[in-house]
This record gives C-alpha cells, structure tokens and sequence, in this order.
C-alpha cells in the first residue's frame, strides 16, 4: 500500500468511529478582559470551533470599547501547516488540521514515546493519516502507517495474518 492508500484507510476507519473533525475558526483582533474573575483572552493564534468563538466573542463584545467592536469577528481558518495536532482552545473538540515537517517529525517522536498497542484507536487513525498526508514520502511515517493498518480492529477490515 502506498502512503495515499494507507492514509485513505486510516481516515475511514476514523470516521466511520465518529472522529470528524471541524473547521478551525479564529476571532479577529486580540483582547484580555477580565469578568468575574476570569480572564477572556485571545489572539489571532488561538483556535476555536465555531460554537465557541461564537460564543466567546459575544461574551466579550459588550464588555469592549464601543469604537473597538468592529475590529473583532469570527473568521474561518485556512488550513495552514502546524507544528501540532489542533482542538479548540475551550471546548477541546478536534479541529481539522494540516502538518509541517516539524509537527510530522513531533508526532513520530510522540509515537515513539508511546506505541501504539493492541488495537488502533480512530483518535491515532486520524492522526497518522495527517502525518501520512504532509509527508507521503518518508520512509519512517510510511513504515509507521503500515504498521497502524496492521493494527486496525479485525471488524475494521484490518488485514489479516496469512
């Protein structure tokens, strides 16, 4: 199997378990604001899922300066390449997300810390095919994506032993 094929594999299996992602949002234009004594902070580093930049900005908006609330809106997110796997900086949800050299080489070495073991979880399924995705090429990620498959619930169609 080659690294689109694997990669294919492990983000249906991940699916069809319920792991989808969601498009990362982001609100236009930093603020720090103290309420009841939390702070709501965020900048245009920080990510959300819609729900809660939503949510977040309305809580806030009113507690800005009048001619500063246009500066502030929710924004879809391209799908730049990241350093790490992303979720929203509240809630947690997964946010879909595309990885650098750096964040493939990051996972590996999580990997490598931490096996795998027994039967493939959809949560890693969907990571690895994310590595498998910026880095087709590599011969580690490639070996590590075949082994991922090798580890995929027999109910999952993982291939079996001959």
């Amino acid at each position: 199997m080659d690294a689109r094929q694997i990669e294919t594999r492990l983000d249906i299996f991940a699916k069809d378990a319920g792991i989808v992602p969601v498009p990362p949002y982001y609100i236009w234009g930093e603020f720090r604001i103290e309420l009841n004594g939390k702070s709501l902070y965020s900048d245009e580093a920080h990510e959300y899922c819609r729900a809660c930049a939503d949510a977040l900005l309305a809580k806030v908006l009113p507690l800005l300066p009048e001619d500063e609330r246009d500066d502030h809106r929710v924004s879809a997110t391209e799908l730049n390449h990241e350093d790490t796997p992303k979720n929203c900086m509240i809630c947690g949800a997964l946010l879909d997300y595309a990885l650098n050299e750096y964040g493939v080489a990051t996972e590996l070495n999580h990997y490598r810390a931490y096996p795998l073991t027994g039967d493939l979880h959809p949560g890693d399924a969907f990571h690895i095919a994310r590595m498998l995705e910026a880095a087709p090429n590599d011969r580690a990620v490639l070996r590590f994506g075949r082994n991922a498959i090798k580890s995929l619930p027999v109910t999952a169609g993982a291939p079996q032993a001959s």
